[in-house]
């Protein structure tokens, strides 16, 4: 039988729930990021609408 050594990371629990703490930062992290710029996306959509507005009515003046 070979003699294998254990080391703190090969059976205890502790590492699992660290391997779980971190990919669930990594997915929220990812989740965070996704909304962060979806925000920002409809704020520049929201611009632009505002700006066809004003220049829609702008237009419709001169004619």
């Amino acid at each position: 039988m070979a003699n294998k050594r254990t080391t703190f990371w090969d059976n205890t629990i502790i590492p699992k729930i660290m391997l779980v703490i971190s990919l669930f930062m990594i997915v929220f992290s990812a989740v965070f990021i996704l909304k962060k710029s979806n925000q920002k996306e409809q704020k520049l959509v929201d611009k632009v609408e505002s700006l066809e507005v004003r220049l829609s009515l702008i237009e419709s003046k001169q004619k």
